[in-house]
């Protein structure tokens, strides 16, 4: 691809155009200065570049991940246009952003208020050492329920503060009550997607899957939660059934009476983990769990 910066830029060029032209595009509103490409810690303590505009008077800052742009430049936008969608962005940011900061500092001054917004994501907790590091959460075996705040919705999802140790504190509230709080306010008998089909097809025919997530999609995992939620998908399925995790967005059901031995489940999952179909910063785990109707309990599969 030819622009009008010559060749394809590399990923440094590139990131250094888009620098440039957000701020001289933005200088009449924004310092230069307040507009950075900084590191930005995702799940799974992943890094990324983003190119962050920094509010004053704001925690709440509009920021896009630079990777994701550049893949859009690769395979054919033009700059102009990235840049042109850059500055749109920041437009409705700007405006979100006001009204995110004014739920979020509700919040931190008041816990009834903060119990509206509360909710949680099932992550695994060793990869998230990091991002867990003085917030709140539950933890589950190998995964951990994080708490966030739902502060706002965007296009592309929402925006989230963490729950600090700190802030339950501050609340004089337990755990126990939030969790409990969080899981009436997520309604995930009530918001969740069951239906055939999966990612990680290679099993076959005689192995159907079905997918389980969230009504958006987004953090779907973590609807299997609900009690009630597992006890629909078996009670569907008139079977027991193993879980396999192929993302912190969805789970692959297999009903047993039709699934493969075990091993083979456990090398699907894994190989799936370390393919390009799941990014790092989307994974859950590499083990497989089965559900069983009579004790209503999760367990490891093998």
């Amino acid at each position: 691809m030819i622009n009008n910066y010559g060749e394809m830029l590399s990923y440094e060029g590139f990131s250094s155009v888009i620098l440039s032209q957000m701020r001289q595009r933005l200088s009449d509103r924004v310092n230069p200065e307040d507009i950075r490409i900084e590191k930005k810690l995702l799940n799974n303590d992943t890094m990324t570049d983003s190119l962050n505009f920094h509010v004053k008077g704001s925690s709440c800052m509009p920021s896009v991940r630079l990777g994701e742009l550049y893949d859009a430049y690769v395979s054919g936008e033009r700059l102009e246009d990235i840049v042109d969608d850059l500055g749109e962005i920041y437009n409705r940011s700007a405006v979100i952003s006001s009204e995110v900061m004014s739920g979020i500092n509700a919040a931190l001054a008041d816990g009834d208020a903060a119990c509206r917004l509360l909710e949680f994501r099932l992550i695994n907790r060793e990869r998230n050492r990091g991002r867990l590091d003085g917030c709140l959460y539950r933890e589950l075996g190998e995964f951990a329920l994080s708490y966030y705040l739902k502060t706002g919705i965007s296009d592309q999802g929402w925006y989230s503060l963490s729950v600090t140790d700190d802030m339950c504190e501050a609340w004089g509230m337990t755990e126990d009550e939030l969790y409990d709080i969080a899981m009436d306010n997520m309604n995930l008998s009530q918001c969740f997607r069951f239906q055939q089909g999966g990612a990680m097809d290679p099993i076959g025919e005689e192995n159907p899957m079905f997918i389980l997530t969230s009504a958006m999609g987004i953090n779907g995992a973590t609807v299997i939660v609900s009690r009630k939620v597992r006890e629909k998908v078996a009670e569907y399925l008139n079977d027991d059934y193993y879980i396999l995790p192929s993302s912190v967005h969805e789970l692959i059901i297999i009903p047993k009476k039709k699934a493969s031995a075990v091993h083979h489940l456990v090398e699907t999952v894994r190989s799936v983990n370390r393919s390009d179909a799941v990014p790092e910063g989307d994974f859950l785990s590499d083990n497989v769990y089965e559900y069983c109707r009579s004790t209503g309990e999760i367990r490891l599969a093998c």
